[in-house]
């Protein structure tokens, strides 16, 4: 079989770290696995681990360009002549929606988001078939565009097992990690992490963090995670909000960081307070793994992965004093550290997600050979 993704760059993100992992896959399995984007810093990666990949601007949403880049798109695929392609975003979509019309190469739609109803989202429900990433974002898709059920498969994104396991680091390691970002010894960690833009509602999560620690006030907020360009000055109206909130030598913006099984391991409690619903929640998982209860707000692709009370607890999304009440409560609960991480390493693991769409690969080429 051989297989193309495309997407439209191949920078840090989930859907980009999902393509990696999977080319990674495909190749240990002897699998011809070819990409397609606009190049990013984990294409020397993606290399590396047996894949290939082709450049093409299948990022830009400039229509003028389009007609060229169409015909450019179109020639790769004659190059490639892939059994299968998996298109991971909309305007990769719409370009080989056209390349496509004369070859008829088998293609899926992979949903990684709750996007935009609108006729421009709705490519992403033209594949042969609609992979989508979690329970709630399926219905979503079903509902809003009235796709036969049929037509759908739900393939939870894989935790990495080489990459997140209480094997990789140490009680020293942690020791040295609260050392270097100056976290008191006594302090209770409540960590933020992903990059900084306002959907991930870290205002929320400092208001909460400042009201529970009048009652806690053993309470650090951790927030990891770097910021695009056009981020930065949320970084600096985050920190000032902060400082007016009380929290001075409470929370702490570390950036990004190469050590996050580390970094989990050490806190106490994970937080995602997204404004909007997560498509999945790839950061609940990795946190599970390294033996860390999650908070979460009860929406998106949570739901299909937090069990309240036991891996974790959900509160109402956007509220404070909700958020503030579970942050008291998960810090007040005994969790079974070894029910968490078996939650993540063998309900959401990488050779699940892998099987479940090799498996519908095979069923769209098999269709194909038989129609």
């Amino acid at each position: 079989m051989r297989v193309l993704q495309i997407l439209p760059r191949l920078q840090e993100g989930g859907v980009e770290r999902g393509v990696v992992e999977l080319n990674r896959e495909l190749s240990r399995r002897s699998i011809e696995s070819h990409t397609i984007s606009f190049g990013g810093k984990l294409v020397d990666q993606l290399v590396r681990d047996g894949g290939s990949h082709t450049k093409l601007d299948v990022a830009s949403k400039n229509v003028l360009t389009v007609p060229w880049r169409v015909g450019r798109l179109r020639r790769e695929l004659r190059n490639i002549q892939p059994d299968v392609v998996d298109v991971r975003s909309r305007v990769p979509a719409w370009l080989f929606y056209f390349a496509n019309k004369t070859l008829r190469i088998p293609w899926i739609t992979s949903v990684h988001g709750f996007n935009s109803v609108s006729a421009y989202s709705r490519i992403m429900t033209r594949g042969d078939l609609i992979v989508c990433v979690s329970n709630p974002v399926a219905d979503f898709i079903q509902q809003r565009y009235s796709v036969d059920k049929s037509r759908i498969r739900v393939v939870h994104r894989g935790l990495d097992p080489e990459a997140f396991h209480p094997g990789l680091t140490t009680p020293e390691q942690i020791q040295n990690l609260r050392t270097e970002l100056q976290i008191p010894d006594a302090a209770k960690v409540a960590l933020v992490s992903g990059r900084i833009t306002r959907l991930k509602g870290i205002d929320t999560f400092l208001k909460a963090l400042a009201l529970a620690r009048e009652t806690h006030p053993q309470l650090f907020g951790l927030i990891v995670g770097g910021a695009a360009e056009k981020s930065k000055p949320l970084v600096e109206e985050l920190k000032q909000q902060a400082e007016s909130l009380g929290l001075n030598g409470a929370v702490l913006f570390a950036g990004s960081r190469a050590d996050l099984p580390t970094v989990y391991a050490m806190a106490d409690m994970l937080v995602s307070c997204s404004r909007k619903p997560e498509s999945f929640g790839r950061s609940l998982l990795e946190a599970m793994a390294m033996g860390t209860p999650v908070l979460s707000a009860k929406q998106g692709g949570a739901l299909d992965i937090v069990r309240e009370g036991e891996n974790g607890l959900f509160f109402e999304g956007n509220n404070v004093n909700s958020l503030a009440h579970f942050i008291r409560k998960a810090l007040e609960m005994e969790w079974n550290k070894k029910q968490l991480i078996t939650t993540a390493s063998k309900d959401f693991n990488l050779e699940i997600m892998v099987e479940g769409t090799l498996s519908i690969y095979s069923n769209i080429c098999d269709g194909v050979n038989n129609s």
